[in-house]
C-alpha cells in the first residue's frame, strides 16, 4: 500500500453556495499516473452528460485482494472451528497450489497500479441504476497471468466456469467464458437482469457491471478490446461525483453488500442478530450520498514524485434525487373498443 503522506497543507475558501474550494500541496511519495482511457471499445460513455461519477486513482490490486480475504475469512464465534469463509478459501488455495498456480508469481506482478472507472446511466437497466465501467493496466499478453486469472476465477465460482455449452442442470450463478486469441471475456450470470462482465486483454483488465442478458446467448454482440493506441499519460489523479444522481446506485450497492453478508452467515436469524438495522443503514447511505452534492478532487504529482498539488471543490447537495429525463414519445392510444 502507498504510505500516508508526510504533510498536507490546504487553503480553504468558502463559496456562496455553502460549499468550499481548497488548494494546496501534499508532501509524500506518489507515482505519476499512467495512461488514462484504456478500456473496452463500445463501453466508453456515449455522452459526457450521462456520466455522474468518474475517477483515476492509485491502486494496489494485490493489497485490495488481501483486504477482501480478511473480510471473507473473519473468524466465527467458536475460535476452535474454522468459519465458513475460512474453509472455502483454504480449500481454494489448496486447489490452486495443487495446480502450481502462484498468484504472487504469476498474477499480481502483471497488474499496473491505477484504476480508472466511471458511472453513467445504464440504458439496459429498467430500474435506472448506474452502469459501472472500469479498467486496470494489465500485462494480459503474458500467458501465465491469463492462466492464473482463469484458475482464480474458477476457484472463486467453485468450478462453474464454462467455455462451451452450459449444462442444463447448472443454475445461476455461473460464469460463461468466451475465449479468443487475444483476450478472455467472462460473463457472470447472476440469474437477474444485469450481467456483469470482465475482460483480460493484452494491455488491460476491464470490467462493466452490465452487458445485458442477450450477451449470454449471443457473445458476438460483446464489445471487443480496443485496438487503438494507449491514450497520452494523464497529468493528475482525480475523483468527481454528482451525489444526488449517484444516490440510487449507492443504495443498491449497500443492499447487495448486506445480502452478501447474509449469505456468508448462512443463517438469517444469526445475520439479523448482528445487523438488526440493515434497512436503516441502506436508507442512510442513500441520504448521505445525496448530501455529498457535487465534489471534485484533483491530485497532480510534481516532477520527481515526492510531492503533489491538490485541488478540491465541493458544493453541498440535498437528499432529493432528480427525476430522469423523459426522452421516449408518449405511447399510442389503445385501439378503438378497448
Amino acid at each position: 500500500m502507498t504510505p500516508a503522506p508526510a504533510r498536507i497543507c490546504l487553503d480553504l475558501c468558502p463559496t456562496a453556495e455553502g460549499g468550499f474550494t481548497a488548494s494546496g500541496r501534499m508532501v509524500g511519495r506518489i507515482a505519476a499516473p499512467p495512461a488514462a482511457g484504456a478500456t473496452i471499445a463500445g463501453k466508453m460513455p456515449q455522452s459526457r452528460t450521462s456520466v455522474f461519477a468518474e475517477a483515476l486513482l492509485p491502486l494496489d490490486v494485490r493489497a485490495c485482494f488481501l483486504r477482501y480475504l480478511v473480510s471473507q475469512m473473519a473468524p466465527g464465534k467458536d475460535p476452535a472451528m474454522l468459519a465458513r469463509g475460512q474453509r472455502r478459501w483454504s480449500h481454494r488455495f489448496s486447489e490452486l497450489e495443487g495446480r502450481d498456480v502462484d498468484l504472487d508469481r504469476d498474477l499480481w506482478p502483471a497488474f499496473g497500479h491505477a484504476l480508472h472507472f466511471s458511472l453513467e446511466e445504464d440504458k439496459l437497466d429498467p430500474a435506472g441504476y448506474a452502469l459501472l465501467s472500469g479498467s486496470v493496466p494489465l500485462a494480459g499478453d503474458v500467458q501465465a497471468a491469463r492462466e492464473a486469472a482463469e484458475e482464480l476465477i474458477r476457484e472463486r465460482w467453485s468450478g462453474d466456469v464454462f467455455d462451451g455449452a452450459i449444462p442444463s442442470h447448472v443454475k445461476p450463478p455461473y460464469v460463461k467464458l468466451v475465449k479468443e486469441p487475444a483476450f478472455d471475456h467472462y460473463l457472470l450470470n447472476t440469474g437477474q437482469l444485469g450481467v456483469p462482465s470482465w475482460v483480460i486483454a493484452p494491455h488491460v483488465f476491464a470490467f462493466t457491471s452490465n452487458v445485458g442478458p442477450y450477451a449470454l446467448r449471443d457473445p458476438s454482440s460483446l464489445p471487443r478490446p480496443s485496438a487503438a493506441p494507449a491514450a497520452p499519460p494523464a497529468t493528475s489523479y482525480f475523483l468527481w461525483a454528482d451525489g444526488p444522481r449517484l444516490a440510487p446506485t449507492v443504495e443498491r450497492l449497500a443492499t447487495a453488500y448486506y445480502d452478501s453478508l447474509e449469505e456468508d452467515f448462512g443463517n438469517p436469524k444469526e445475520f439479523l442478530a448482528h445487523y438488526p438495522d440493515v434497512p436503516l443503514y441502506v436508507r442512510l447511505w442513500r441520504k448521505l450520498t445525496g448530501l455529498l452534492g457535487r465534489f471534485r478532487l484533483e491530485i497532480r504529482p510534481e516532477a520527481g514524485g515526492e510531492a503533489a498539488m491538490i485541488h478540491i471543490a465541493w458544493t453541498p447537495g440535498t437528499t432529493a434525487v432528480p427525476a430522469p429525463e423523459q426522452t421516449d414519445a408518449a405511447p399510442p392510444p389503445p385501439p378503438a373498443g378497448e
